[in-house]
Formats: structure tokens, sequence, C-alpha cells
């Protein structure tokens, strides 16, 4: 595969890369893990969306919308894990170059399964309300769906505060001339490089990149105390359509090899990563 081969161009400036790298097995969410999403989704999906579909068919408007609601909540929470936990990753990384910074931006599926999944849960929530103060038969919930529906509302609203649309799984990570982090936003968090340890992957619970200060790295096994979690960069690798190797060779080259940091956030960094020129360990 030439070098020209190597890289796609796709919409918003984001360059995707095949660069010739042996980076070692592939990384993949723990087998258990995967086992306890996958088999629960096996077993909801066909009875709600039976369900779903009976609701559809019952002739009333405000039961229709409730099928169409939990129906587009399937699709959305089958999309969602299909991209998450399924989506092939290997050999492949997205880059984009912004305003001097290399960035790894996440998938649309990660940027946006939280907002319409709220959205969605808000809308159920306020039919269940309107179909209990209307006196709509629903079955057994007829009279406690009204209390139903603020319940899940309440639980909504209070998840949709705690991490917002621009929380952690829709963060970018960064690269600087300066340091490592995170973009959520317009806010940019970062660990200066001289500071940092190498970047670690865990599978388990989730495929995720961790990087530390070397000042409070804790000891293998040990658990990080809650004080300790701003010295530290925790980012889901699910969240981007990237080969977590890729990711740790990526960001190891440029801990390691400071003089080649002054071109993080141009086309110089981004043609080393085609090239397949990141030296140093390929592995946390």
């Amino acid at each position: 595969m030439t070098a020209a081969d190597g890289a796609a161009r796709s919409p918003g400036g984001v360059v995707v890369l095949h660069p010739p790298l042996e980076t070692g097995p592939p990384v993949r969410l723990a087998r258990g893990r995967r086992a306890r999403i996958l088999v629960p989704l096996a077993l909801v999906v066909p009875l709600a969306g039976l369900g779903a579909v009976v609701m559809m068919l019952s002739g009333e408007p405000l039961v229709l919308a409730l099928g169409l609601t939990i129906a587009a909540a399937l699709v959305l929470g089958c999309v969602a894990v299909g991209s998450l936990v399924l989506a092939p990753r290997d050999g492949r990384i997205e880059l984009e170059t912004v305003r001097r910074r290399l960035e790894l931006p996440p998938t649309r599926v990660a940027r946006l399964a939280g907002p319409v999944g709220a959205g969605l849960a808000l809308l159920f929530s306020a039919l269940l309300v309107l179909g209990g103060l209307q006196g709509v038969d629903m079955g057994p919930t007829r009279f406690t769906s009204p209390f139903v529906g603020l319940v899940l509302a309440a639980i909504v609203l209070v998840g949709v505060l705690r991490n917002p649309p621009g929380g952690a799984r829709a963060a970018r990570l960064v690269l600087t001339p300066d340091g490592v982090g995170r973009r959520r936003g317009t806010e940019i968090e970062l660990l200066p490089w001289d500071e940092v340890t190498a970047p670690r992957l865990s599978v388990d619970p989730a495929v995720q990149l961790t990087i530390w200060r070397r000042s409070v790295t804790p000891a293998a096994g040990a658990r990080a105390s809650q004080a300790l979690a701003d010295a530290r960069l925790v980012l889901p690798l699910a969240t981007y359509r990237s080969d977590p190797n890729l990711v740790v060779a990526l960001v190891e080259h440029y801990r390691t090899h400071a003089r080649d940091r002054a071109e993080l956030g141009t086309a110089e960094a981004v043609e080393r990563v085609r090239q397949g020129e990141l030296r140093g360990p390929r592995r946390a």
C-alpha cells in the first residue's frame, strides 16, 4: 500500500490514515464485559421491538407515539453499540489539525448518542405524563404512568446536568507542542509533556487510555483516589474510530521525542503518521 493509498479525507477536515506500522495484537473490550453488553441487548431488543410494534398498531395516537419513541431508542442503542463496541478500528487512525493542535475527534455517534438518547427519554416521559392526564388506556400503567414519567424525566435531567453533551465521552484527544490533553468544547486540559508517564491501555471496564503525571503515578494495581483525578488523563477509546495501539504509539512518540513536538498541529505531523514514522515503544 502506497502513502497515497494510506489516507483518505472525510468531511470536516478529518484525515483517515492507515500507517504501515506493526502495532501488536488488536485491542478489544474484555470478553466478559462485552458479553454483559451484548447478551442483554440481544434479549431486550426483540421483546421491546415487539412491544413497540403492538403499540404502533393500537390505533391510539399517543400510544402510537410511545411505540415510535421506543423503536427510535432501540435503533439508537443498536447503532451506538455497533459503533462503540463492534466497529473495526485495526490499523486506522483519524486525525485533524486545528489551530496548531493535532486532535483525534470522537465519532459522530459518540457525539450525538447522549443528546439524542436524552431527548428520546424526555419525550417518552412527557408522553407518559400526558397519557395519564388524558386518561388514555395504556393497560396496567394507566394510573402510574404520570409518576413513572416524572421520575424518568428527573433521572434524565440529573444525568444531563452531571454529564453535559460536551463531557468526557465527546472529548477530543489533543496533542500540542506543550503537552497532551483533551478538549471539550472550547475548554482544553493539558498535561505538560515533561511531566507525564507512558500511556497505558486498559480493556476493563472499557477500552481506555490513561496518562498520569509522573509524580503521582500509582503503584501497580493501586486504585487512584479522587484527589488524584486532576493529575491524570483518561479517555474512552471506544468513542474514536482509531486503533488504540496507534493512539498509544502516537502519544508515546511525542512524549519521548521532544524535538518533534514543534510539528504538532502542522501537516508534518500528519505526514509522519501517514508514513508510519512513530519511533519508540508501540504498546503502553
